[in-house]
C-alpha cells in the first residue's frame, strides 16, 4: 500500500479527485444539479446529497480494492501483454474506434426513436426516470455486444491473437473462483445494505423473472462489451506502453468512465451541464474502473471482473427492479 500511495500518478489522481469534488460541491451548492430529476433514487434530496453518495461509493470501492489486493497478495499470474510498439499503435486504433462507436450509438438511438445508446440502459443504478421499451432493451443489447465485443474480438482473433493472448482463459481457475466469490459477497452486501433496497420490494416471482432479464440483457449490453473492449484489449496494451500496472489501472478507470459518456442521466445542453455531467461520470465510474482493472491485472483473467464485480453486482442486485417495471412483471 505504501508503494501505491507514493506512486506519482496515484498522488496526482488523489489531488485531482479532491479538486474536482471541491469544485463540484461549490458549483452545485449554488446552482443545483441539472440532471437531478433523472436520478429517482435521490428523489427529494439535493445535488450535494448526490455528491456525498458518490464519495461514499468511492470510499466503499477502496474497501473492495483493498480486498482484491489482500486475496491476490500471493498470486503470480500475469496478463499476456503485446509488444510496446504494437500496443501503442493498437491503442490509437481502439480509442479512435471507441469515439466512432460512441457517436454511432448516439446517432442510432436517435434514428430509432429511443435514447442514445451508451454502455448502460437509461435508469441503470439510479432508477427509471423515463419509459424504456422492450424494443429499446433489445436494440441496446444487440448494438453493444456487436460493436464493442464481437467485432473487436473477431478482428484481433483474425490478427492471430489467441484467447490466451487476449487473457480470456483462466490461468488458475480455483483461485479465480475464490476471488470472484470474495468480491461478489462483499460488494453485494454493500449494495443491498447501503445503495438500494428496491430488490427487497419484489415478490419471489418478480425477482426470478426480473433478475433473469437483467442478467441476460446487461450481460450482452454492458458486461461482455466492457470486458472485451476495455479489459481484454485496452488494459494489457496500457501496461505495455506505460510499463506500470498502476498507471494502466488508472487509465482503465478513465476509459471505463469514458465509455459511459452518453449515460442516460447526463445533460450536455449547457456548459454547466457538461461540466457536472463529466464530473459525476468520473466520480461514479473511475473507481469501479480501477477495481475492474485491478481484478484483471492481479488474476491475469479478463473474465474475473465480469462475474465478481459487474454482471450480478450491480446489474442484477440493483437493476432487477427496473426490468420488472420495463417488462411489466407481475
Amino acid at each position: 500500500m505504501k508503494g501505491i500511495l507514493t506512486n506519482k500518478p496515484v498522488q496526482v489522481t488523489i489531488l485531482s479527485w479532491i479538486a474536482l469534488s471541491t469544485l463540484l460541491g461549490l458549483t452545485i451548492s449554488n446552482r443545483g444539479l441539472p440532471f437531478l430529476d433523472r436520478l429517482p433514487i435521490f428523489h427529494g434530496q439535493s445535488g450535494l446529497d448526490v455528491l456525498k453518495s458518490a464519495q461514499l461509493n468511492a470510499a466503499f470501492g477502496l474497501v473492495i480494492l483493498g480486498l482484491v489486493l489482500l486475496v491476490t497478495r500471493s498470486r503470480r499470474e500475469k496478463l499476456s501483454v503485446p509488444g510496446r510498439v504494437t500496443s501503442n499503435r493498437e491503442i490509437k486504433y481502439l480509442l479512435a474506434y471507441l469515439v466512432v462507436a460512441q457517436m454511432a450509438g448516439y446517432t442510432v438511438g436517435r434514428l430509432l426513436g429511443i435514447h442514445p445508446i451508451s454502455l448502460h440502459l437509461p435508469g441503470t443504478l439510479f432508477g427509471l426516470y423515463d419509459r424504456v421499451s422492450r424494443f429499446e432493451v433489445m436494440m441496446w443489447s444487440v448494438f453493444n455486444v456487436v460493436v464493442y465485443a464481437a467485432l473487436p474480438y473477431l478482428y484481433f482473433r483474425r490478427k492471430g491473437y489467441t484467447n490466451t493472448a487476449l487473457n480470456l482463459r483462466s490461468k488458475n481457475p480455483r483461485r479465480d473462483y475464490v476471488l470472484i466469490a470474495s468480491v461478489l459477497v462483499v460488494e453485494g452486501i454493500g449494495e443491498l445494505g447501503g445503495f438500494s433496497h428496491a430488490l427487497f420490494g419484489l415478490t419471489p416471482h418478480q425477482f426470478v423473472v426480473g433478475g433473469s432479464l437483467a442478467f441476460v440483457a446487461n450481460l450482452f449490453g454492458t458486461g461482455l462489451p466492457i470486458m472485451v473492449f476495455v479489459y481484454a484489449l485496452l488494459l494489457p496494451r496500457y501496461i505495455a506502453v506505460t510499463g506500470s500496472p498502476i498507471t494502466a489501472a488508472l487509465l482503465g478507470g478513465c476509459t471505463y468512465a469514458l465509455v459511459h459518456f452518453f449515460e442516460g442521466w447526463t445533460d450536455y445542453t449547457s456548459f454547466f451541464g457538461l461540466f457536472t455531467s463529466i464530473g459525476f461520470l468520473i466520480l461514479q465510474y473511475f473507481v469501479p474502473g480501477i477495481i475492474k482493472s485491478t481484478l484483471t491485472i492481479r488474476s491475469g483473467n479478463a473474465w474475473v471482473h465480469l462475474w465478481g464485480y459487474h454482471a450480478i453486482a450491480p446489474h442484477v442486485l440493483i437493476d432487477a427492479p427496473n426490468f420488472v417495471e420495463m417488462f411489466d412483471v407481475k
